[in-house]
């Protein structure tokens, strides 16, 4: 789509919706919508038809893209690593230890 003016999140709804609107005129059929965490799109497409879908006789199933996935779980793994930490005592005072970090551990 040439010179779109929106975000990229409207431009993806926009499109998604005008590829599954025309597919039933070229009778093809997606059964699968493969998604990257931002469901704006898949909703649009689901809105199609009052609320019926695209192909109002079946139901779009929405997977979630297997690499989006790994990505957001490492974020949130090596968050988790940052955070989690045990006070411990020392001679010289009270001292913070990551305790999912170092060898055997998430790290």
């Amino acid at each position: 789509m040439l010179n779109f003016e929106g975000s990229s999140g409207a431009m993806e709804e926009r499109l998604a919706v005008q590829l599954w609107g025309r597919s039933t005129n070229i009778k093809v059929r997606y059964y699968t919508y493969i998604e990257d965490g931002d469901c704006s799109a898949f909703k649009a497409l689901q809105q199609i038809h009052n609320n019926q879908g695209p192909y109002i006789n079946h139901q779009i199933v929405k997977e979630e893209c297997v690499n989006h996935v790994h990505k957001q779980m490492g974020t949130a793994l090596r968050k988790l690593v940052q955070v989690t930490t045990m006070d411990y005592e020392t001679k010289g005072g009270t001292k913070k230890k990551k305790v999912l970090s170092g060898r055997g551990k998430l790290s």
